[in-house]
């Protein structure tokens, strides 16, 4: 470049869409272990590795303590959790958005895929034995169904007591000041 000549534009600039492909977006699918530790590990480790957003589907499971249920209280149980699930990561800094999903966790997953690209998918679980949704083997069906990696956590259900009776887990305070936002 000859002296005095202005400065080359860089050959490639990210903008727009392509700016946005480099933020990695994951789908996290939990009801009743949201509130344990290996949940916020696995978004802060995410966190840790670069830019990413998070949205959170809670399927809309019963109750697994109740004899009978609603759907209706199914759903607003799961809509309690999200909105502390929420609260919780963004203030730890994660974009996050969520939504009560299907009572289904598998047909939950399809229908946010339907609305969004995820490129990797974070599953919530109990240990094996007393886990629904291990039992319905919902991690291997998830990545034959969907093709996306997954991260399945594991939570002890002594972490989430608290939680499952409805009051906010240990050390967590009240409302933030900023509210996540919903879809």
């Amino acid at each position: 470049m000859p002296p005095g000549a202005p400065a080359a534009e860089p050959s490639v600039v990210m903008t727009g869409a392509w700016k946005e492909a480099a933020v990695q977006r994951y789908l996290v699918v939990a009801n009743q272990t949201l509130a344990g530790r290996p949940l916020l590990e696995a978004v802060q480790t995410a966190m840790a590795a670069g830019p990413c957003r998070f949205h959170v589907v809670v399927p809309a499971t019963p109750p697994r303590h109740q004899l009978s249920w609603t759907e209706g209280g199914a759903r607003s149980l799961a809509a309690e959790r999200l909105e502390r699930t929420l609260t919780r990561l963004a203030e730890v800094g994660a974009d996050v958005t969520g939504e009560v999903g299907d009572a289904s966790p598998i047909l939950a997953i399809g229908d946010a895929l339907l609305v969004e690209r995820y490129d990797h998918l974070v599953l919530s679980t109990f240990p094996a034995g007393i886990s629904r949704w291990l039992h319905q083997d919902l991690p291997h069906r998830a990545e034959r169904t969907f093709g996306l990696p997954i991260t399945h956590v594991v939570t002890d259900p002594a972490e989430t007591a608290a939680d499952l009776a409805g009051a906010s887990p240990p050390g967590q305070a009240g409302p933030a000041s900023r509210r996540p936002r919903h879809r």
